[in-house]
């Protein structure tokens, strides 16, 4: 019979891990999410000796999480052997397991760095261009540019309030339920959904995280296209999906126009881009983005680049860039050498505000001034923390934001479809929908592929609660800003 130090390493994290859990008093619920997560960021969920002590619904969640790995078998046989002797060479104490959670995610990224560098050539290109030549001396000339970047309004800083160990831990340790534990609901849509034009001349769909198709007076423009499974420069790693979007790319509509507000992975995507360049659509991108769209050989005949508050039409509808609270850059040393915009459509009849990425700021109330009211404002309302505050807005600052724009109708975006900060995924619409309620401000936070009209009445369909996650389970240990 063997002895505690001989048994397996993995069965002597569970047990002792349960121990923990146990003195802790944290009650079964709530360890469960614990246990849940913990199996995920280790990836020992394709352990059977593992999941043979799982109660049955964490072992049917497990199982799920291995089917749909993107990972081929023998990748994932090299990543688990790695995992069991780092177990087997490091001791057992609760400070050491974080040690060697931390190496064993070290050891899961260079494996899938190794596999990813045979799609080297076309991960480089992922990056982008470098804005030069004309494109560079109208950069240079631009009164928001100094010191070799582009400078928000009003300071922002991007130094994180708390050390990388700290977040690290928040990452690996922390209760929130970041993943959704079952599929979210969407409305699949079809090239006939949009057969009929929308009674009042604009309504909105929302395809995915910033991704909105917004028909308005005869028009359709898509904001932020982003189809890919990974918003990343590779395809083996960096966030994945929690859904597909509401339809395939190709069975888009024609469109009128693309809006990009900057140039991070979750609002340019490359091939999304590339695809729909192919149709011959025109996009609106701020200052130097173009720089990217023409190395990926799209055509400057069909990019036409802003500085904040200048415009430009097509087929009757406005254009304006407005200013954003954000920064731009897709590699190491192109930090904020591209424009970050908030965008401002204006039609004969109708105007949407469509908000990008953006922290709160002054700049609110300036476009509301000079644009609104608006009768939808398309806003952020997710990836925030208290360690970037200046650079996303939580919940309460996007229904200030609404306000400030003199928004009708308040639609939240960048919410539901990455794991991009460290809040849970369903927290957004919670906070958004109590802060929305006490300012009396409408808004709606339609399923994905739900069409919206202005006229419709304040959604009220909590739909983010489907999973079966109890919001109390959770919610109670975010941290708000």
């Amino acid at each position: 019979m063997k002895n505690a130090n001989q048994t397996d390493p993995i069965q002597r994290f569970w047990d002792r891990y349960i121990h923990f859990l146990s003195q802790k008093n944290i009650k079964p619920a709530i360890a469960r999410w614990y246990v849940i997560r913990t199996e995920h960021y280790i990836n020992a969920f394709p352990d059977k000796r593992l999941a043979a002590h799982c109660p049955e619904d964490v072992n049917a969640y497990l199982k799920k999480q291995a089917e749909n790995s993107r990972i081929a078998d023998w990748q994932f046989r090299q990543i688990v052997d790695a995992i069991q002797k780092l177990w087997e060479m490091l001791g057992v104490g609760w400070f050491k397991r974080k040690v060697k959670m931390m190496l064993m995610g070290f050891v899961i990224f260079l494996l899938l760095a190794a596999v990813g560098s045979c799609t080297l050539t076309d991960n480089l290109k992922q990056f982008g261009g470098s804005p030069s030549g004309d494109r560079l001396e109208r950069i240079k000339s631009a009164p928001n540019y100094a010191d070799g970047k582009f400078q928000n309004t009003v300071p922002t800083s991007l130094e994180m309030r708390s050390g990388a160990f700290s977040m690290l831990s928040r990452w690996l340790f922390g209760k929130e339920v970041r993943i959704p534990d079952i599929d979210i609901p969407v409305d699949e849509l079809s090239p006939a959904s949009f057969d009929a034009p929308p009674p009042d001349g604009l309504r909105i769909t929302r395809m995915g995280h910033s991704t909105v198709l917004i028909e308005i007076d005869g028009k359709r423009i898509l904001t932020d296209p982003m189809w890919s499974k990974r918003s990343s420069p590779v395809s083996l790693a960096g966030p994945a999906r929690f859904h597909p979007p509401a339809m395939p790319l190709e069975e888009l509509p024609r469109l009128d126009a693309v809006v990009i507000s900057h140039d991070h992975f979750d609002h340019l995507d490359k091939n999304t881009v590339c695809a729909l360049a192919r149709t011959s659509v025109h996009f609106f991108v701020p200052l130097g983005v173009g720089a990217h769209l023409e190395k990926w050989e799209i055509g400057p005949d069909l990019i036409t680049e802003l500085n904040w508050w200048e415009a430009a039409a097509i087929d009757g509808i406005t254009f304006v860039a407005t200013p954003a609270r954000h920064f731009s850059g897709r590699g190491i040393r192109d930090r904020d050498t591209t424009l970050w915009a908030s965008w401002t459509i204006i039609g004969p009849e109708h105007r949407v505000f469509f908000g990008g990425d953006s922290g709160f700021f002054p700049g609110f109330a300036e476009i509301g001034d000079k644009f609104g009211p608006f009768d939808i404002t398309l806003l952020e309302c997710g990836a925030y923390d208290p360690n970037w505050p200046g650079i996303h807005m939580a919940p309460e600052q996007t229904v200030e934001a609404n306000m400030a724009l003199k928004g009708n109708l308040l639609i939240p975006i960048h919410w539901g479809t990455f794991n991009l900060s460290f809040h849970s995924w369903f927290d957004p619409p919670e906070r958004l929908t109590a802060a929305a309620e006490s300012k009396n401000v409408r808004i709606a936070v339609p399923r994905f592929g739900r069409m919206v009209t202005a006229t419709d009445m304040a959604q009220k369909d909590p739909w983010w609660k489907v999973s079966g996650t109890p919001a109390d389970l959770v919610l109670s240990g975010n941290t708000r800003l």
